[in-house]
Formats: C-alpha cells, structure tokens, sequence
C-alpha cells in the first residue's frame, strides 16, 4: 500500500480553469498505467520472458490490459502455457512479480500462480506500448480535507429511457421522477451531470453537462436506458476525476486602472503591499496594455511604495529589466498574486495486494434505508456478492466511516449465495435493544427523506392561542378557599392524558396556600378540585358600612376586630346599600380582574376602616351583608406548549414534527422542526396533527340560505364600515338580490384598525343587529353576496380586515429532503485494533499498539519498499489521519501523533493487511524480560519496565549519572537476567521466563473403556497435575484422547496415524491418597481412604479437603499394595468384571456403595464387589493412622459426549493399563504457578 502524490496544488476557483481531472501519481510515477517502449530489448527481455519497468506495482495474478494501439504487439512463443495460436501478446494477461522493476505475464491468473509465464519471442514496434491495471476504484481510497469520498458506485434508484436521439446537450426523459439538479446519469457508458430539468419550458427536457467523470461523448439514441448514479470520483486508466471542482484556495486579487498606467515610466500606480520585486502575477483583462497579454503570467518590479512595473521571469524583475509598454491599455486590469491558499488538502492511496478477485465496489442500497431496517443485501453491479467479512473494505454513510463490528458487520458466508451488512443501531450488551417507529433519529441507523427544509406553509384558523385562564379564590368564614370562581376559562389547554394541570391561592393572608388541580375540555379549563383547602385566609363579615358618595370613602364596621393597617389592600364583597327604592351591591365596579382598594384610614376604633371605593350618583346606607378578604392571586399552570406537534403525511413519511403556536388571531406562529422524521418526499404537503387545540365555535359552514336551509362555507369576507355592507365569497351558488340569508353568530372574524389589527373579533354577536334574523341580498357577483349588516357608530368605523370564517388547517409544504448516502468497497482484509482514546489528554503524542489489549507490532521486511505507516488506517473524531502529516510510524508497537489528540475524541485504528497471505504473523520469544537488569556505560543499574518493540525498552526512572541526549557514540549496554522474584511499579514479576516454559503436558492412563456417547472418562493419574498446575486453575480446559499403542490402517501409503479423539470444556474432579486399612467379606472388599497430614489436597488453595471426595459409582486405581494376592473386581452392580488385581491387590476398583466416614471423618471406608472364593484374609491387619496398605487415586472427567470409543485393558493389573489410551490435556504446565 502506498500513497498518491498530492494533487491539491492544482486546484482551481471554478472562475478559472475549473481543473476536475488529476494525474495519479506516486513518487512522480504513474500508478495503474505503465508506458514502455515495446521495441527495446532492455524493456522486453526475451531471452528471460520479462518486461522491466521501474516501479511497476503489479502484484502475481494481478489481471492486466495490453495496449499496443500505438505500433506491434510484442511476439510471443504460441501454443504454450495456454496461449494457444495466438502470436503476438494478448490484451488480456495477468501479471508474474519477478521484483519491484521486473515482471512476466501469464495467460491465466492460474498459470500465474504457478509461475507459467508467455514466452517471448520478439520486441514489438513502437514506444508507447501499456500495460493498464483493473478495478482501481475498489483499490484506493481518495480523500479530500481529510474526508474520504466515495469511488462512483451503481444505484438500485431510478431510471428512464431516452425520447429522443441525443447529439447535444438536451435529453427528452421519458419521466424525470426521482431526478434532480446536479445528479449524475449514465446512458452506455457516458456520464454526464444534470443541469437543468424542465429546460425550454417542457417539463421533461433536461439539459445536461456531457462527457462527466472523464468519460467520452458518443451519440445516443431512442430508448437507451438513462441510469442515476452516484460517487465523488472516477478513476479512467491513471486519471482521477471529481464530480466537481475541488477548492483551489483563494488568490489575493489587485486592480489596476489603466489610469494609472504611464507608458513614459513603463510602470502603474497603486495602493497594494502585496508586491514586491519577484512577486509572480496572472494578468485578467479585456484590454490589456501593449505588449502585455491576457491570462499571461508576469512578475512584478517594485520601483518605490506603491510603484510597480512588469518584468517577463523572476530573474529580469530582480534586475530591474522593465517591460517597455507602449499603451495603458483600457479599464480595470485585474492581477491575481500567483500562490493558493489554504486550498483543500488531498490524500489518497492504493492498496496492494495478492489477489484482487474478491476486489468490489458495493452497489447502492441507500433506496432501502429506512432508519428501522438494519440488514441489507450487498450486491457489485447488479451481482450478489459472497465471502466478504467485516473487515474487508471501507463502508461510508454520509462519506463518514464505518467502524467494523462497532458500526456494522458483514455477513459473506458462501453457503447463502450472498453478502448481507447489518448495522449495529442501537445494539447493547447491557440493555434490551429497542428502535422506535416515530423517532428513527435515536435508532442510529441509516434513514430515507429526511427532511430538511421546509419553505411554505399555511398559518390557517382556528386553532387555540396559548393563554392562562383566570379566577376568583372565595374565602370561607374559617379561612379555608371553598370554591374558585372563573373569570376566563383560559384557551389551549391540550388534554393528553399525560399531564396533569395544577393551580395554588396565593396572597389572602394565608398561613398556608390552598391548591388543586384542574380538568380541561375542548381547550378551557372545564372543573377544579381542591386538594388543600389551605389556612388563615383574611376573612371578616360587615356590620355596618357608611358610603360618601362624593368622596367615594367607605368606612366599614366589621363584626370583629380587622386587624388591618393604612395601606392594607381589602376586598370587599357583598355589601348591600339601599337608597330606600333599590338595593345595590359594592364593589363598584365589579369586574373580572378586581383586587380591592387600600385602606386609607384606621378609624379610631378595632372595628372601623375607611377605603375609597368610588363616587356614586345616589346616596345609600348600609343594608345587609358584606365580607371583607385580602387580595388573592390563583395562579392556574400555564398550557404545556404546542411541542413535538406530529406532522401527518398522506404518503410515506414518519415521525417529523414541529413546536408552534397560535396568535391571538387563531392562526399558527413561528415554528420549529423538532423532528425530522424519515420517507418524507419533496414536494408534498403535511399537516399538523389533532394534539393543537381548536376553537370549538368556529362553524363550518355559517351563510345560511333561509328559504332552502342550505348552508355555504364562508371563504372570504369583506365589510365596508363606512357604507355597512358586508360582501362574502361562498363558492358556486344560485342565491339572488332580494332573497333573504342569515348569518350564524361568530361566523367570520376580522381585524381592525383601532389596534393595528392585533386582536380578533367574530361577528355578528348576538347583540348586533343582524344576529339571528334574515337579512335581504342586495348584490350578487360571481360567488360572491352583499347584504346590509348596519353601520357602527361615526366614531368607530374602521378599515377590517377578514381573518377568517371556517376552521382552516395549517399546512407545511416540505422543499429539500435528504437521505443517507451509502458507500462501499472491498480493497482487502483490515485488522481492527484497540481503541485507546481514553489515554488522550492532549498532551500525550506517543501510544502503544495493541490487539485484544496485547501489544502488537508491524515491521516490514529488510530491503522493502513498503511505507509502513501508510498501512494504518486512523480515524479521530472519524476523520482520516495523512500518514506523515499527522503521525509517524515506523514498525514497532509505538506510535506517535505529530499533535497531541484532545481529550474525549473518538479513534478507530485499523492495519491493512492485503490478503491473508500478503502478511505473516509471528511471536517472538524476548530475550530481555521485565524485571531484568540492563546497564548503559558511565551508567548505574536499571531495572526493565516493559518491551516497547523487538528493539526498543522501557526501564524505571533513572535519574543517576551519565545521562545525554546524544545520540552519537553509541553506547554499550550490558545486561543480567532476573535472579529473584521482585516488583516492578507496585507489581510482583516473577523470574520465570518465557524461553524457558516447559513442555509438559498433563497426561494419564484410562481405567475404563470409553464408548462414544460417554460423558465420563476415569484415568490412572492423580488430579493435581491436571486441576492445580497452572495459573489460574483449570476448572476447565481441553484435552486430547490418543491410543498410542494401536495404529489406523488405511490413511495413506506414507505412514500411519494414531486413533485420537479431541475434546473441549472438560471439568475435572479426584483426588489421591494412602489406604489405612484393608478388609473383606465373602464378596465384598473394604478399602479405608485417607488424605495424609501432607496431603496438599488440605491446603486452600488446593481445595481445602479433610478427606477423599470419591463416591458412590467412581472408579479407582490402587498402586504400591503390599497385602493381598490378586482379586477380580466387579461393578457396582457385581455383574461385570472391572478389573483383575495380578499382584497384591494393585488394579482397578469401582465404589459399590457410599462411602462411610471413620472416627472423626478424615477417613472414608469405601466398599467395592469382587468376586467370590477370593481367598483373601486379612484378619489381624489393623487398620487408621500409622498404617500404610498401599495408594489410591480417582481422577474423573466431565465433557461433552467423546464421539469416539476407546478400550483398555483391565484385566492384568497394572501391566494392562501400561498400555491404555492416554488423555493428555491441551494446555502444558505453567511457566510459574503463585
């Protein structure tokens, strides 16, 4: 893998030469195209069969075209290694690496691999003969400001056909559907670039930028089939080229008026410090002085500040040799200051490998995504594709990249005849995976007609503003509120179940506020319940009350000291005056939102206040009633806003939604996409759904015929304040002057003048005079009717203006949507390695590589040219990091970032490996180790803290003599290895080394046959060296069965192989120990187990036992006896023999019964059939601690079903079991056990 020359330098601003097209290149050479002359003998070496050409980057079995347009083909030998009669070389052949400056070619990409070249017999003619490499889209990644882009790549989208014969720039598309500006198309194998569709005023005629993506213009014809496709670049043999022009930078710019222009001082005039001598420039002008030329490149001589004349090169502007102009030429002349200026970056490269067959760019699936769906079908031109994994290749979404097994998984198992990519969305080890419906924004999964713009829409009528309802708290004589009295019932108020609407009496006086909550209906607040009734609300009753009508003061009496204040505010309530005729009631005046008036005077009495109430026309006394409160404020929760409201869609589209609101005029204000949604299409229009509320006395339909009954929706409406006439549209009709109409109340509302048109009013009232009553048409145009409503007073004729009649829904009309873009291809295998983001701290420029938490490390070999850095792939905050730019990396396990990455960004770090061939994997036995010693000369001894590479080390914290930053002489180092156990950083390392791991493996005897279906095996050998040798314990591990003393017949003629059988998540339970005592009956023997007082089974860390685990059903071996003159053992079940003790009573036993403890328990009595007449005796033999029989050992063994049946033989003792199968477990003895 290698990296492309930078191309950025030549970019342009579009204003010039608008450069798409790039010459691939690395180190100056040409990647994919190789031109030779095909007529030199030091090229085309016949005697060898090999072309010679410098850093030709062909790869074995790398297909190849043969180009030799240009002259003769080279001769080649015909009829051998599968050329046939061909004479001259092939179009077609596939490349034999002979090195990096040499290679042949094959007929087949098999016959390369067997290093079957063409032989060739003669030169050709000519010296632009080529070879062209394939598939370089799906070899390279080509990226621009760090970003990758996507290689051009097939859609399962649209198509149409041709109407027309194409020879211009105009295309007839049977149905533009689905297409829009700037997309691409292919018709054969033109590209070309939508410019504008429905050009020449037909919907259908498209016109288009041909010859796109370095492609050739043909000719094409009626029903040719025009596809979409899509892509950043293309690559054509060795050129790149983009969809569009990449960013040049920006070029400092300087006018000069020919004004200023002296032809006697061959020099200009002006304001600029962007000039000095040598400054290079490119003269844009119509008319450019004499000699000078448009668009040419000139140098610039300072002569003084803001003097300058023009030179032809560098060298005659530093000498001061002036271009002699003979006119100032006219106009402005422009000149841009040669340079580019933070223009985008480019990086790009091209991944090598052995094999490129499974070499695929991914065809579109993007059509598909539907931010629910997660697994895909992943198809290469139309083509299911097979045996591609996760980490082969780059996926995009959104031309960012996919991390394998975090972002995605790719399923290629040949078996299914397809590759599928599953995207991981919202998949966790620690939750229930759930995706929503109505958000797909929090499924993390690829989406479809997001929208994005949204450009008109509809405010409508009729719908609720937002607005807190008022009350009034009424104050019980105990001080408690008993009721909540409504003055507004409030507006918008959105009954969703989920909310629950609260109100509190503050003020009053209280100790303790009363509060409740409320129910809603139809938007207004419809019934309260009082919760806490609340305490100490100021409540007193009035015994009398005098009214200055002049004045306005009121001096009130109260039944009981008022305890009030001077400036105290009261409220009074029902307090009855009489003029003798009528009866009225104070406060005057009584209206919503009253709060009383403050007390102006304490009359010298703890009974008596006076307030000013207001003047009056009629003198009264005081009649009956009357109660005085302090101010109370009931504050009602405001109505929860119009947020998340859904937008309906009448196609596809879900889950987008807006938070709005409504004016008083009841239309819709100000909103905000909250939600986006998914399956939205351009173009249509969406409504809002029923959570907003509406106002429930808007009428349908309110013009009324009064003869018919028929009812008309009023569309419009018009009202003449100066002349009365009201004039409304209703649509088609067949009313006429003279008939008699009605108006339903509230039907139509308008605004006015009087207040800038800020607030609605509905009419006709039930107060107006044309409310309820048939009114006669007096004017009939079209659908439009006039009827006289009446005039309002002179004073209060205003300009109107309608509003709105009819509930009327508000629309939204979406404009741009967008959809997850999906890219992919397959360039080779990717190893995945650990991510350590979580050490960066913005200080930290140097990491470790590892794999599984193990340090890795990737060296090339001696004399290669492989750049190894440029095989790591690494993403911060997922954008692509220039090897060289942004790291180094040179082999090793170490790297190191040129800028610090900042805390909390996000890494992926892949390694490419090509194919699996292409890189060997090895694990080097070090021969330092930490813990060792190390000593550099004029140094003291450190100790060896870790191995950074093969080659490099890491050693505590030295701070002693001799240190130096030079690096030059070299020094010697000498070393010693780790004697004694000791710590490192807090942490015991052990002297135990690698280099000197045993190869041990556990092994032991069967004692019983095994058939396939066993789960249990019982072997010879004692458990410790199979449970305890290794750290940490194997409670289970993996053994292999193997009958070394019987061989297979019939594996071949070369040898023969043992019958083995291997086996996975063994347990392993025994133990082993001396028999205390030994005694019989007629067919019974009786063994007593004992765990010696050293037995290491008694330690805790070796299980902790006090005696033998066997039981009932075991098999055991008894070893050493010394009593005893052979016994045949039987079964539990005393049917079958067992085994066959030939000396003492050493052989095999099974347990018959439970075993029973002895004294304390730490000795078992275990019972065992044999069989009768055994002539055994042991009477006399005494039996517990001191005593000494012989050995005992059970090991047991617990698997899955062997498989596989092995016999032993049981039946001469221990000479018998010498030659059983063995079971040998997987993993050898420990290097150094704790």
């Amino acid at each position: 893998m290698f990296q492309l020359a930078s191309v950025n330098k030549q970019f342009n601003k579009a204003t010039e030469t608008f450069k798409k097209s790039f010459n691939l290149t690395h180190r100056g050479k040409p990647i994919f195209v190789k031109t030779f002359d095909a007529s030199s003998s030091d090229i085309v070496d016949t005697d060898d069969n090999t072309f010679i050409i410098n850093d030709h980057f062909f790869r074995t079995g790398e297909p190849l075209i043969y180009d030799a347009t240009n002259g003769s083909a080279v001769g080649i030998q015909h009829g051998l290694n599968g050329v046939g009669a061909a004479t001259t070389l092939p179009i077609k052949v596939f490349a034999i690496e002979v090195g990096e400056n040499k290679f042949k070619v094959a007929s087949s990409a098999a016959n390369a691999a067997s290093n079957l070249p063409i032989g060739l017999t003669t030169v050709g003619i000519g010296t632009t003969h080529r070879f062209i490499a394939e598939k370089q889209l799906s070899k390279c990644i080509i990226s621009l400001d760090n970003v990758i882009q996507a290689p051009l790549y097939e859609t399962n989208g649209f198509q149409t056909e041709c109407m027309n014969n194409v020879i211009g720039r105009e295309i007839v598309f049977k149905d533009v559907g689905g297409f829009k500006k700037f997309d691409l198309i292919r018709i054969n194998d033109e590209i070309m670039r939508i410019q504008i569709i429905g050009f020449g005023n037909s919907a259908t005629n498209v016109l288009v930028d041909r010859e796109w993506f370095g492609t050739s213009q043909f000719a094409h014809n009626i029903g040719d089939n025009i596809k979409l496709i899509r892509g950043d670049y293309n690559i054509i043999q060795d050129k790149l080229h983009f969809a569009d022009v990449p960013f040049g930078g920006r070029r400092d710019e300087v006018g000069v008026s020919s004004e200023t222009i002296s032809v006697d001082t061959d020099s200009f005039t002006v304001l600029t410090d962007l000039f000095e001598s040598g400054t290079k420039v490119k003269l844009r002008t119509l008319d450019p002085p004499t000699p000078l030329e448009e668009n040419k490149e000139y140098f610039i001589i300072k002569n003084s500040a803001n003097n300058f004349s023009f030179a032809n090169d560098r060298g005659d502007a530093l000498l001061g040799n002036k271009i002699n102009l003979t006119t100032s030429g006219i106009g402005t002349h422009k000149l841009l200051v040669s340079g580019t200026v933070e223009g985008s970056s480019f990086q790009g490269r091209v991944f090598t490998r052995s094999d490129y067959n499974d070499n695929v760019v991914l065809d579109d699936i993007s059509d598909s995504f539907t931010g629910i769906a997660k697994t895909f079908t992943a198809k290469s031109s139309g083509v299911n594709t097979t045996g591609i994994s996760t980490d082969f290749g780059v996926i995009l979404v959104n031309n960012v990249f996919q991390r394998p097994t975090i972002d995605y998984r790719l399923d290629g198992t040949p078996a299914t005849g397809i590759t599928t990519i599953t995207f991981t969305g919202n998949e966790s080890t620690t939750q229930t995976e759930s995706y929503s419906s109505s958000d797909v924004n929090s499924n993390n999964l690829p989406r479809k007609g997001i929208i994005t713009r949204i450009d008109e829409w509809e405010k409508g009528y009729g719908y609720q503003p937002r607005i807190v309802g008022v009350g009034t708290a009424i104050v019980s004589a105990a001080g408690t509120i008993s009721n909540i009295g409504f003055g507004f019932t409030g507006s918008g108020y959105r009954n969703n179940n989920e909310t629950t609407y609260r109100f509190k009496v503050l003020g009053g006086g209280a100790t303790t506020s009363a509060a409740g909550t409320f129910t809603t209906d139809v938007g207004h607040i419809k019934s309260i319940d009082i919760v806490d009734s609340g305490s100490g609300y100021y409540h007193k009753t009035v015994s009398n009350a005098i009214h200055d009508i002049n004045s306005g003061i009121m001096t009130v009496t109260t039944s009981a000291n008022h305890n009030l204040a001077v400036g105290d505010r009261v409220v009074l309530s029902g307090i009855n005056m009489t003029d003798g005729s009528s009866t009225y009631s104070f406060p005057f005046p009584d209206e919503i939102g009253y709060q009383g008036a403050r007390v102006v005077e304490i009359v010298p009495s703890v009974r008596k206040f006076s307030v000013n109430v207001g003047v009056h026309t009629v003198a009264t006394t005081y009649s009956s009633g009357g109660v005085i409160n302090k101010p109370t404020d009931v504050v009602f929760d405001s109505p929860i806003g119009y947020d998340d409201v859904a937008l309906i869609s009448s196609l596809t589209g879900i889950g987008a939604s807006v938070s709005i609101d409504a004016n008083k005029l009841t239309q819709m204000k100000g909103w905000t996409l909250t939600n986006v949604g998914y399956g939205y299409s351009e173009g249509e229009i969406l409504t809002i759904s029923s959570g907003i509320n509406t106002d429930p006395t808007l009428h349908e339909k309110g013009f009324i015929d009064v003869a018919s009954g028929d009812e008309y929706k009023i569309e419009h409406a018009d009202y003449n304040s100066n002349v009365g006439i009201l004039t409304v549209a209703i649509g088609i009709h067949t009313l006429t002057v003279g008939m008699g109409v009605s108006l339903k109340d509230n039907a139509i509302g308008f605004t006015c003048a009087k207040d800038n048109y800020s607030t609605l009013h509905k009419y006709p009232r039930s107060t107006d005079p044309v409310s309820g009553i048939s009114t006669e048409i007096v004017g009939v145009a079209g659908t439009t009717v006039s009827i006289n409503v009446g005039l309002p007073p002179a004073n209060e004729r205003y300009e109107y203006k309608f509003a709105g009649a009819a509930f009327k829904e508000s629309t939204f009309t979406v404009k741009f949507t967008m959809d997850d873009e999906f890219a992919g291809w397959v360039f080779g295998k990717l190893q995945i390695l650990d991510d350590f983001s979580n050490e960066f701290n913005g200080s930290k420029t140097v990491f470790t590589l590892r794999e599984n938490s193990a340090a890795i490390s990737f060296e090339k070999d001696i004399g290669s040219p492989v750049i190894i850095q440029n095989s790591l792939l690494i993403f911060i905050d997922d954008v692509l990091q220039e090897p060289g730019k942004s790291y180094v990396y040179n082999g090793g396990t170490q790297l190191e970032f040129l800028e610090a990455p900042k805390a909390g960004s996000s890494l992926q770090i892949l390694f490419y490996r090509g194919t699996d061939s292409d890189v060997g994997t090895l694990t080097a036995t070090p021969t330092l180790k930490t813990g060792d010693k190390v000593n550099i000369e004029n140094q003291d001894i450190r100790v060896v803290r870790d191995l950074i590479t093969r080659d490099t080390i890491q050693s505590t914290l030295y701070k002693g003599p001799g240190i130096s930053s030079a690096r030059v002489p070299l020094r010697p180092l000498s070393w010693s290895k780790q004697r004694d156990d000791t710590f490192v950083d807090g942490v015991k390392v052990s002297k135990a080394r690698e280099d000197l791991l045993s190869f041990i493996f556990p092994a032991g005897r069967i004692i019983k046959d095994i058939a396939t279906t066993d789960t249990v095996l019982y072997i010879d050998t004692g458990v410790a060296s199979f449970l305890y040798s290794e750290e940490p314990n194997a409670s289970n591990s993996s053994c292999r069965i193997i009958d070394t003393d019987k061989n297979n017949s019939g594996y071949g003629s070369t040898g023969f192989h043992y019958p083995l059988q291997d086996i996975s998540g063994v347990s392993f339970v025994g133990d082993d120990g001396i028999i205390t005592g030994v005694g019989t009956e007629n067919t019974k023997i009786t063994f007593e187990f004992t765990l010696p007082l050293n037995s290491p089974y008694r330690e805790n860390q070796y299980g902790g036992k006090t005696s033998t685990a066997i039981a009932s059903g075991d098999y055991f071996i008894v070893t050493n006896s010394s009593v005893g003159s052979g016994v045949t053992a039987k079964d539990s079940t005393a049917s079958t023999i067992v085994g066959v003790a030939t000396e003492f009573l050493d052989g095999v036993y099974q347990v018959a019964s439970t075993p029973v403890a002895v004294g304390s328990g730490q000795t078992m009595r275990v019972t065992c059939n044999v069989e009768s007449n055994h002539g055994l005796d042991f009477t006399g033999l005494s039996s517990g601690s001191g005593q000494f029989y012989g050995n005992y050992s059970f090991c047991k063994i617990t698997s899955a079903a062997v498989g596989a049946a092995f016999t032993c033989n049981t039946l001469n003792g221990l000479t018998g079991i010498a030659t059983a199968p063995q079971v040998i477990r997987s993993e050898r003895l420990s290097l150094d056990y704790t």
